[in-house]
């Protein structure tokens, strides 16, 4: 889901280079430069003066984070002047993660609030937002491990010293993009009111990977036809899709599946940690299956029963009712689209028979409330490829 697009270590004289092959090397500003980290391996950065930063300037790769993940090594010395915000890492009118006067922990973005309402800061922190009602602070004088992750769809969490101190279950936004003046590290986009005091180690930041839906399509074993079979599955859908308003219709009808799978997934977060675990464990589960080809057994069959016996019993029938109604009123909407599925899986059956026999055992577990005309046994056997490709796409996705 994430990938590492930042990663400063200072062990190069102090000079913010970024290893993760992403270019993101950052200029710094009134920050002295100390040899031994914390590792014994890196170098670190002391922020004593009121303007000390690192700058990473905004490219391409900030755009549409969606999801991200922070973590730094951090020494906090309390300010001298008196109690106020240490900013630790913000991107410019995206998203923000600082400590604040209190000493609590505070994980910020910039996005709506509620479905529909206007763009506000908000997340969580480590005073009104814990687990167990207990509010925890940043120690200071002492090396802390600090972490910020918001998943892109429903949950922004925050951990100190990997022990969870703050999380918000109820987002309805993911993280948008870093503006004009890049990301900050120590220091706030604006001026030099909450600019951190003591000493950086090692900062890594990742965001959302849109490539790991086809990573993960594509560590299934396959053959060298089978492949090519695919391709040419890919090549159709393509040629097919260059038609302007089949094209508009195919992408409405992936919106809006993607959207009713976005709403069960935020009802079963919603549950707190219960919930991300029981979605956690049955992807690895699904994620172990599929990449060793056990895809059209019992195994899998097993999988997909104990999944959907336990969503019902986390967010009840109702919820789970809503969410098959939604997928049924997608493809009512958008039925011409089925003519594009229809073309595009001809020679499925024969070249990827272990891909068939997933779909057929998909056949059990599809929402019983979606008429016949739409259901993916409407098609020949030889056409259901695509429509399971991207039904199981679409579930990886959350």
């Amino acid at each position: 889901m994430f990938k590492l697009i930042t990663h400063h270590t200072y062990k190069l004289q102090g000079e913010a280079v970024d290893i993760s092959r992403s270019g993101n090397h950052g200029f710094r500003t009134q920050t002295s430069y100390e040899p031994h980290g914390i590792s014994g391996t890196s170098g670190l950065l002391r922020f004593d003066q009121a303007n000390s930063q690192v700058r990473v300037p905004n490219t391409a790769i900030w755009k549409n984070l969606k999801a991200v993940r922070i973590e730094l090594l951090a020494f906090v010395t309390e300010p001298t002047a008196g109690p106020r915000r240490l900013n630790l890492v913000e991107g410019e009118l995206s998203f923000a993660f600082f400590i604040n006067a209190d000493r609590t922990l505070w994980g910020t973005f910039l996005g709506a609030p509620t479905p529909g309402a206007s763009p506000t800061w908000h997340g969580a922190n480590s005073a009104n937002d814990t687990t167990d009602g207990i509010p925890r602070l940043v120690p200071f004088n002492q090396w802390v491990k600090l972490t910020y992750e918001h998943d892109g769809i429903s949950t922004l969490r925050l951990y100190i010293n990997d022990q969870l101190v703050a999380a918000n279950y109820q987002l309805v936004s993911p993280i948008d993009s870093v503006k004009n003046n890049g990301v900050f590290i120590g220091h706030w986009v604006g001026d030099d009111r909450y600019t951190f005091v003591g000493k950086i180690d090692d900062v890594k930041i990742w965001k959302y990977d849109p490539e790991s839906l086809y990573k993960q399509f594509f560590c299934r074993p396959m053959s060298t036809e089978q492949m090519l079979c695919w391709k040419h599955i890919f090549d159709t859908m393509k040629e097919l899709l260059k038609d302007k308003k089949e094209r508009e219709e195919f992408i409405q009808l992936m919106k809006c599946i993607r959207q009713a799978q976005l709403e069960l997934m935020r009802e079963i977060r919603s549950h707190g940690e219960e919930g991300i675990k029981l979605g956690n464990e049955y992807r690895k589960r699904y994620q172990s299956l599929w990449c060793k080809g056990i895809i059209d057994g019992p195994e899998m069959a097993s999988l997909y029963n104990d999944w959907g016996t336990a969503v019902v019993e986390l967010v009840g029938t109702d919820s789970f009712n809503n969410y098959k109604k939604h997928v049924q009123h997608c493809w009512e909407e958008h039925e011409s689209v089925a003519r594009v599925f229809k073309k595009v899986t001809g020679k499925l059956i024969e070249c990827d028979p272990t891909f068939a026999g997933y779909i057929n055992l998909l056949k059990e577990f599809e929402p019983k409330t979606i008429p016949r005309k739409h259901s993916y046994s409407h098609f020949p056997i030889r056409t259901k490829g695509r429509l399971s490709r991207l039904k199981k796409m679409i579930d990886k996705g959350i």
